[in-house]
């Protein structure tokens, strides 16, 4: 028999629907993160291919666009783009305690400050060349 501490809120009684069991949104959330994170960690790499030259740069963009800006690839993205996010609030309304570590508290901010810092960045950039046919490289860019 569990003993409940003061304040903790028994939500046992909540049944999960059995398509969304916590292990399954646990690993949705990781899978859409790595994907997340590999598009950051590609795209931040092609930015540091610039401290040898800017024809490296523009040769892996070539590479970036073809696999990020395919239909697949922009399908893949978005959608995990999309479903982090909501997963991401999803596990901030389902927290149990207000209290919150500053290590916490600095990773909350920092999450919900992303989207609206990349959409200036996609409108310059995607809907730039999907809308208008600007397919900017970084040489008009630098």
């Amino acid at each position: 028999m569990r003993i409940e501490t003061p304040g903790e809120e028994k939500l046992s009684h909540i049944p999960y629907p059995q398509w969304l069991r916590p292990a399954d949104v646990r690993s949705v959330r990781m899978t859409t993160g790595l994907v997340v994170f590999t598009y950051a960690g590609t795209y931040l790499l092609n930015h540091s291919l610039g401290n040898i030259s800017l024809a490296w740069m523009e040769r892996d963009l070539l590479v970036q666009k073809f696999i990020w800006q395919g239909w697949l690839g922009t399908a893949v993205l978005y959608s995990a783009l999309v479903t982090h996010f909501f997963f991401g609030l999803w596990a901030l309304c389902e927290r149990r305690s207000l209290h919150w570590t500053r290590g916490e508290m600095a990773q909350l901010v920092l999450a919900l400050c992303i989207p609206p810092l990349l959409a200036n960045h996609l409108v310059n950039t995607r809907v730039a060349f999907a809308e208008f046919g600007l397919n900017k490289g970084y040489s008009e860019l630098l």
